[in-house]
């Protein structure tokens, strides 16, 4: 949850990227999988 709230609270607020978020939900799809 860490890594996901770090990619939502950072990258996505400041890039505001589609393909981001949908590369930030990928890894911690991942992570969750492990």
């Amino acid at each position: 949850m860490g890594l996901f709230e770090t990619c939502d609270s950072n990258e996505i607020k400041h890039l505001k990227s589609f393909h981001h978020v949908f590369f930030c939900l990928e890894l911690n799809s991942k992570s969750h999988k492990t």
